[in-house]
């Protein structure tokens, strides 16, 4: 039987400098709660960025690193036949969360810009899983923290659910539960 042993492939603090595409640190959250928040479409569903899980914090080792955020988000709607908009928000340092500029979609009118968008449900059992991917420059040594903002096309308040479908009930062996999860790639600028 062969072995292979080593302490490094790319050095680990990443390439020198003027190089790109070294990974050197990845960090990961994952939620397995179940939560839910209710809102309109005036009023994107931001809390849960204050949420365990639901959000995910990386310290960059250098100014010119790149962060590579990739969101796999587990989400429904209370009512059938609405979509759900995300949006990614960052916050650096001790500063707030607020919506990453670069990674939505061109203003046009009043149309609501967003990262992505699914179906929020064809019925009370359905749960969708957004992928999101966006590589993100902050430009800073400093804490950086990455989550998400829901919201909805509905005129009424609707209630978003993370992890589980509007009708959660244990009867069944066919309601889902998921996981949502947040993970954030620094590569070297």
């Amino acid at each position: 039987m062969s072995e292979l042993r080593t302490n490094r492939i790319i050095p680990r603090d990443g390439l020198p400098s003027g190089s790109a595409g070294g990974v050197i640190q990845v960090r990961q959250a994952v939620s397995t709660d179940t939560n839910s928040q209710t809102g309109g479409i005036a009023t994107p569903l931001t809390s849960f960025e204050g949420i365990t899980g639901l959000f995910c914090t990386i310290t960059p080792t250098r100014s010119d690193s790149k962060i590579l955020v990739q969101m796999n988000i587990s989400a429904t709607l209370s009512v059938d036949n609405n979509i759900l908009m995300f949006r990614i928000r960052r916050k650096i340092g001790g500063g707030s969360f607020s919506d990453l500029s670069g990674a939505l979609g061109d203003a046009s009118g009043s149309r609501y810009r967003c990262t992505a968008v699914t179906l929020g449900r064809i019925n009370a059992y359905t749960l969708n899983s957004t992928p999101i991917t966006y590589l993100d420059s902050p430009a800073t040594t400093s804490v950086v923290s990455y989550s998400f903002s829901v919201a909805h096309d509905s005129g009424s308040s609707r209630t978003v659910y993370i992890n589980r479908g509007a009708n959660d009930t244990s009867s069944y062996t066919y309601v889902p539960r998921a996981i949502t999860t947040i993970t954030l790639t620094e590569l070297s600028g």
